[in-house]
């Protein structure tokens, strides 16, 4: 996506750097890897709203605190 500026995994967690519009909800759509299941979510820069899981999918609605860059990452624990 355009509006992300970095991703990185690690092999138990997603992070990334995005750029979100304050009043603006930004969500974060990810799929559960294989032998993975999703345990937590953490953000700086936006408030974390809500979390929805639905099978693999999981959706992560961030609610960006201001113009600058926003920092998540989604940990994962095996199977």
């Amino acid at each position: 996506g355009v509006d992300l500026d970095d991703v990185r995994w690690d092999g138990a967690a997603l992070s990334g750097r995005s750029r979100g519009v304050p009043g603006d909800p930004y969500i974060l759509y990810l799929t559960e890897p294989d032998g993975y299941a999703f345990d937590k979510a953490e953000a700086e820069g936006a408030k974390l709203e809500k979390i929805e899981r639905e099978g693999k999918t999981v959706r992560i609605n961030l609610a960006p605190a201001s113009n600058g860059p926003l920092s998540w990452t989604v940990r994962f624990s095996t199977r």
